[in-house]
């Protein structure tokens, strides 16, 4: 009976990511697709994107995700700084040979199972 609990909290638990992830991505992929749509650089819009969106998804996943967790925001923006960067090499490269627009969309898929991981296993870690 533990075991189908505990997968069941697992199931909830990443449903509940997932959710606020959607949420997360659109705000984020609105605020790059409007600065790539107004002529600003991709890596730039996606700069911009990154600093907005930073402190939207701590807020998000910290309230809705992780609340029963402890809380480490200095190892929250330097797990965002690293996502940054891995996200930037990976736009620049596939901008190389797709459409912006559908680069950052790419990114953002990837990005988020990766920041998922590094979330949950050493931002908030259960207390």
């Amino acid at each position: 009976m533990s075991v189908r609990i505990f997968k069941q909290n697992n199931l909830l638990h990443i449903l509940k990511f997932s959710s606020v992830g959607v949420v997360n991505t659109i705000f984020g992929y609105s605020i790059y697709a409007g600065f790539v749509a107004i002529g600003i650089s991709p890596q730039l819009s996606q700069l911009i994107a990154f600093i907005i969106g930073t402190s939207f998804n701590y807020l998000s996943y910290s309230r809705l995700v992780f609340s029963q967790r402890s809380r480490n925001k200095v190892g929250f923006i330097i797990n965002y700084l690293f996502m940054y960067i891995y996200s930037a090499i990976l736009l620049y490269l596939l901008n190389l040979y797709i459409n912006p627009y559908y680069s950052g969309l790419i990114v953002l898929v990837i990005s988020t199972v990766i920041n998922f991981t590094l979330l949950n296993f050493t931002v908030f870690k259960k207390k």
